[in-house]
């Protein structure tokens, strides 16, 4: 996994178990993206899609880790969806070039 960097503009200080980031969180396309998970979660697969529904990014996700960082320019400006392989939950994020 080598997207793993210092986290940069999108950090919750709060100690929240929900995921993260969700449809009103602001992106920009240089933030390093945080996601987050509930800590039940077990073995699953991390992946983004984009509008039209294509593949961004599938990443395996080991047991007991409870997020997976994301370097700035992966995801262009645009609308994406994540959610974890065999999850129902669909969470939606924009990213912008503002």
């Amino acid at each position: 996994m080598n997207e793993y960097g210092n986290m940069d503009v999108v950090v919750r200080k709060e100690s929240v178990d929900d995921f993260f980031p969700d449809e009103f969180t602001p992106l920009k396309a240089n933030d390093t993206i945080c996601f987050k998970w509930p800590s039940a979660m077990s073995l699953r697969y991390l992946t983004i899609y984009n509008n039209k529904g294509e593949l961004v990014k599938k990443v395996t996700i080991k047991k007991k880790v409870k997020e997976y960082v994301l370097l700035p320019g992966v995801l262009k400006p645009g609308i994406y969806y994540w959610k974890f392989m065999n999850d129902s939950t669909l969470i939606r994020i924009t990213v912008s070039n503002q």
